[in-house]
């Protein structure tokens, strides 16, 4: 069961750290391109090397029934996101564009940039590498689903650089350094333990930093974008806990899958929305909006449903 208080001390501390790349952006200390390069920073150093410190620093937490448990539990989420996207939307009045943004809102979640914080100061390091596993799928069907909603006949070949990102190679690292028993010199697991650490205050400043510019007053005004964070935030972690009920899991990856749902949309929607011109206006309404208001939806769902 998850300590409301604590979670609560989390959020609150997460929070400040928005508040303050809000402020960093507003007095002009943080700008645009600084923004970028620690979100660069972020996703290509510090998340991976959290991931790898991990489960060197919590590899005896668990057994290799629970790690397979979530690889599998993982591939099934995945399956009932896109299943939910289309029924959600299966007859939608808005246009194909819209509703591409929107499946893509409701499928993928802030994983690396949210749900590692949380997680590891839940859970500690190896909930960290459990959950990198359970979202493997992620890493895939951007690429591929989250490209086939947004091309609107365009064809752009996908490379095995998309499929393999370095968020799927540092879990696969992970995994070859859990099942083969390897043992790293106290230096190295020093090195990433660092690198790791540095990843929940950057991940939480950048946030701060992108939502300086978002105009909240269209956001208002916006049932799509309304009618998707609601679904994002409050029916999809409920459908989940639901559905979780029925499932032979143990109740660790259960609250991750749980925890899963209440996530705000990723980042990455964004990227891809700017890629193929989808109207990216919508996909970062979205995605700032269940950023912002996941402080308060998180704690508040997480405490009912688990």
């Amino acid at each position: 069961m998850i300590d409301t208080g604590i979670l609560l001390g989390v959020m609150t501390e997460l929070s400040c750290l928005i508040l303050l790349g809000l402020l960093l952006t507003k007095i002009h200390l943080l700008d645009e391109k600084g923004s970028s390069v620690l979100s660069t920073l972020v996703v290509h150093v510090f998340n991976p090397a959290l991931i790898i410190s991990s489960v060197l620093n919590g590899g005896s937490e668990s057994n290799d029934n629970t790690v397979l448990e979530a690889i599998l539990c993982g591939i099934l989420l995945y399956a009932l996101l896109i299943l939910i996207a289309v029924l959600v939307y299966m007859r939608s009045k808005a246009s194909n564009e819209e509703t591409s943004i929107c499946k893509m809102i409701m499928i993928f979640s802030n994983t690396a940039f949210v749900g590692y914080p949380i997680l590891r100061a839940l859970y500690g390091d190896f909930a960290v590498f459990v959950f990198s596993l359970m979202h493997l799928p992620f890493n895939i069907l951007i690429f591929t689903y989250g490209r086939a909603l947004l091309q609107q006949g365009m064809h752009k070949k996908i490379t095995m650089k998309d499929l393999l990102s370095i968020g799927t190679v540092s879990s696969i690292i992970a995994l070859v350094i859990y099942f083969g028993n390897i043992t790293l010199p106290d230096p190295c697991v020093d090195f990433f333990s660092v690198l790791g650490d540095a990843c929940v205050p950057l991940s939480m400043i950048v946030i701060g930093a992108s939502l300086a510019g978002v105009s909240w007053k269209e956001i208002i005004r916006n049932r799509s974008i309304n009618k998707v964070v609601f679904l994002r935030l409050i029916i999809l972690p409920i459908i989940l806990a639901m559905i979780t009920l029925f499932l032979p899991i143990s109740q660790f990856n259960r609250e991750l899958l749980v925890i899963s749902g209440a996530l705000p949309a990723g980042s990455m929607v964004v990227v891809l929305a700017k890629e193929y011109k989808a109207n990216d206006a919508l996909a970062s309404a979205g995605v700032f909006s269940t950023t912002l208001l996941s402080v308060i939806t998180i704690p508040l769902m997480l405490s009912l449903l688990l």
